[in-house]
């Protein structure tokens, strides 16, 4: 599937932004330590934008989404390794079709927002699909590539981890093969505050006094 037919799904910014809040503290919880922050799917930099927020979804298998709200409104940028939109489908050497080099996937993308992508450390180059929303936009935007029909670039990668809570607690539990009790996540969703009954709840064998703070420095 493509973002010209998958763009629909996609939430609302600020309920993407509850969301992804939710569940990188319920990544940080699980994996607090630093030595261990790659076993992390969803990573949030506090300090990244200022007045902001900047996450990155990452699946250790060759696959990473930026997602970056600031006063002026939210971009996503997409790579799916594995996706026909790919270059890594192209041996060294080899010229990548017309609709792939030609693109441009920030075509139209407020100044504002695309330069959030500027920094090395997002390879703004590695993009199979990128949409970008305004705060005064009613709709996300993108620029459609000129692909073959059945092709993917990655958006339903990324809808499956910009998923409901419903469905992260199910991924919690293929992913950490633990229970995540539901009320315990719609009170994080809720943006209440922590207690140590519930990182106790989550992660039971961690410093959860350690833990508290380490949330609070860091979101």
């Amino acid at each position: 599937m493509t973002i010209s037919k998958l763009i629909n799904k996609l939430m609302e910014p600020q309920e993407l932004l509850k969301h992804l809040l939710a569940f990188a503290k319920i990544d940080f919880i699980m994996h607090p330590e630093s030595d261990d922050c790659y076993l992390r799917v969803y990573h949030y930099h506090k300090h990244w934008i200022k007045d902001g927020h900047f996450f990155k979804i990452d699946d250790f298998g060759g696959d990473h989404y930026h997602i970056l709200f600031s006063s002026v409104g939210c971009i996503i940028k997409g790579f799916d390794h594995e996706c026909e939109m790919s270059p890594y489908n192209y041996g060294e050497g080899e010229p990548l079709p017309d609709y792939i080099a030609d693109h441009d996937f920030y075509k139209g993308a407020p100044a504002e927002l695309a330069t959030l992508l500027d920094d090395p450390a997002l390879e703004k180059k590695l993009v199979t699909f990128c949409t970008w929303r305004t705060v005064d936009d009613a709709k996300w935007n993108f620029v459609s590539p000129s692909i073959p029909e059945k092709w993917d670039d990655g958006i339903d990668t990324f809808l499956y981890y910009a998923h409901t809570l419903k469905q992260h607690r199910k991924w919690f539990e293929e992913y950490y093969e633990s229970e995540l009790d539901e009320e315990i996540l719609q009170n994080i969703f809720d943006g209440n505050a922590f207690s140590l009954d519930i990182i106790n709840a989550l992660s039971p064998e961690k410093v959860s006094k350690a833990i508290l703070e380490n949330l609070k420095e860091n979101f």
